[in-house]
């Protein structure tokens, strides 16, 4: 009898976050795909044969994402592959990319009433007399000066450039133009989700001067490159097919919901709604067809469940599983998994809803509405001393990873740490009044807080297996503490929905736990008062906590925050746990 044996290639995922990564297929999820979140795909090796046969790899995904329209405003893991395939950005078999950055200045310029500009607290505003500002030559607190509405001022402004490559082309045969790509940005400007959001902000202009150049020009005040990122972050759009359209219209135009024309590797030759999409090799491509982009054929398969998706991997009715099912090292165990982890990972954050948002409105201690428990940091910081995750840091990596892979140290967290968190939570007016661990602390003498309230949390997460171990750990180490803690498991679309009905974008939560992956953009700035999410920026910021700083916005904004720092999250309002891998599911078969 023939046998074949399977042999599982674990590879990671970089993430974006959402909480475009907050681990979701939701409307959180990740933004378009770049090459600096490129996921490393596992390319099948099948037995020699005398004769090359045509060959189709079948990825599974856990949703139908709809559409390759990236301008839709639907996004999702699923589409991202999608997209990923499409484009060419999925692969670590070295794709051709048709931009080059070719430039980055800074330059000086006037600016005068009504120039657009970056402000200190990190506002993107009108310039007006009374609005703090740097000036050029100035990129910290220690030189911002308030405009008297007079004075000359100039200030720095960076640009980016990039050229684009002759040899592209969208798979009609019409040369790929710098003037796509501006379609592509003019088109996400109805986009809702806050690095869109972001991105047009702080933007003045692009610009194609030619067919083979692109120009990115910053509000004046933004100088840092790693405060945005040298990667042109906008996918183009067939202008040759949308010219006659408003880019207003575009998300929704019938040729687009059809299937985005293709510039990369692949073309979309069929689609079934619920069932599958179908890519076949796009003859226009001037790269080479090695590795992934080998096959005649990649079929994007839609299997909503994870044990499904693990039956038809184990059967071969599907040969790569995408991280849409976010599996964990007991998924994978059960498998017979032999692992490969490559590439970075998210990390797990527990945040804490400081400032819901009943709160935007003002909030009385005698009101019903949710306690004001965390307008103390003290309560923060003795909080998440109550995990003690200096201790249990291992214990709760290890299970992550499968056997012989262990958490990377740098992503180990900076926890705070108290000799006595009980005796700090009694000294802060939560007092244990019936020594009884098994009922939670109560309010006493507290400003902000009625008394008699008990110290009793909700904590929101998804419904992985790892999420139910997190919160298990989560509600145990804080039970010492006489905090008493509700997990409410929520699926993926409920709980990374829009606000104000979703408890994260909402802000309606005591404790979440979510997923962030830093990427280009410094980490401080997912943290400023302007990513709160509210009514005014359609609840897509990152701040789910709600906490605003001033000073701290500053800091960040004015480059003098450290850049990518996991652990840069102001003044405890959240605390990065452990680095939570996604894995890819990837087949290396063999006959025997």
């Amino acid at each position: 009898m023939m046998m074949k044996n399977r042999t599982i290639l674990l590879i990671g995922l970089a993430l974006s976050l959402l909480i475009s990564a907050c681990g979701g297929e939701g409307r959180a999820s990740l933004p378009a795909p770049q090459p600096s979140q490129t996921p490393v795909l596992p390319t099948a090796t099948l037995a020699p044969t005398p004769t090359p046969t045509p060959s189709t790899l079948t990825i599974c995904t856990r949703q139908d994402p709809q559409a390759l329209n990236p301008y839709d405003g639907r996004t999702s893991i699923s589409k991202q592959t999608a997209l990923g395939i499409l484009t060419g950005r999925l692969a670590g078999n070295e794709t051709l990319l048709p931009l080059e950055l070719t430039a980055s200045t800074l330059n000086r310029v006037p600016v005068r009433t009504g120039t657009m500009v970056l402000t200190t607290s990190g506002e993107v505003l009108p310039l007006v007399s009374g609005l703090q500002v740097w000036p050029a030559g100035c990129h910290g607190p220690e030189c911002a000066l308030t405009w008297d509405g007079e004075s000359e001022l100039s200030m720095d402004q960076r640009v980016y450039q990039w050229d684009l490559s002759p040899d592209f082309s969208w798979q009609d045969g019409t040369p790929l133009q710098a003037q796509d790509f501006v379609l592509g940005f003019q088109a996400s400007a109805g986009v809702q989700n806050r690095a869109n959001l972001w991105r047009h902000d702080i933007t003045e202009s692009i610009k194609a001067p030619n067919a083979r150049a692109l120009t990115w020009t910053l509000v004046p005040g933004l100088t840092s490159p790693g405060e945005v990122g040298s990667i042109f972050p906008w996918l183009p759009l067939p202008s040759q097919m949308l010219a006659d359209l408003d880019p207003s219209q575009i998300a929704a135009s019938p040729e687009l919901q059809e299937g985005l024309p293709s510039w990369g590797p692949y073309q979309l030759e069929a689609y079934t709604a619920g069932e599958s999409m179908r890519f076949t090799p796009n003859p226009a491509y001037p790269g080479e067809r090695e590795g992934l982009w080998s096959y005649d054929g990649l079929e994007l398969r839609f299997v909503s469940s994870g044990d499904e998706a693990l039956a038809a991997f184990s059967s071969g009715g599907c040969d790569v599983l995408d991280p849409s099912y976010h599996f964990d090292a007991a998924d994978l165990a059960a498998n017979g998994a032999a692992a490969s982890l490559e590439g970075p990972e998210a990390m797990s954050f527990l945040v804490m809803g400081v400032k819901p948002a009943a709160f935007d409105d003002g909030h009385a201690a005698w009101s019903d509405e949710r306690a004001d428990y965390f307008g103390q940091p003290e309560l923060r910081e003795a909080l998440l001393a109550c995990l003690d995750l200096n201790a249990n840091y291992q214990a709760l990596a290890a299970p992550l990873y499968p056997e012989g892979f262990a958490g990377p140290e740098y992503v180990k967290p900076s926890a705070p740490t108290l000799p006595d968190p009980n005796g700090a939570l009694e000294a802060l007016g939560w007092q244990d009044a019936d020594s009884d661990p098994a009922t939670p602390r109560a309010a006493r003498g507290l400003e902000s807080v009625r008394d008699g309230t008990p110290l009793a949390l909700r904590l929101h997460t998804g419904q992985s297996a790892t999420d139910a171990r997190y919160a298990a750990f989560i509600a145990q180490q804080l039970g010492k503490c006489g905090v008493a803690v509700e997990h409410l498991p929520l699926g993926a679309q409920e709980l990374y929905a829009p606000g104000p009905e979703g408890p994260l974008f909402g802000r309606d939560f005591d404790l979440a736990l979510v997923y962030f992956q830093p990427s280009g953009m410094r980490f401080c700035l997912d943290q400023t008062a302007l990513q709160i999410p509210s009514a005014a920026n359609h609840w897509v910021g990152m701040n789910i906590s709600g906490y605003s700083s001033p000073a701290e916005d500053a800091a960040c904004f004015s480059g003098t925050d450290p850049a990518g720092t996991p652990s840069n999250i102001p003044s405890n309002t959240a605390l990065p746990l452990i680095p939570h891998p996604q894995f890819w599911l990837g087949l290396n078969a063999s006959d025997e």
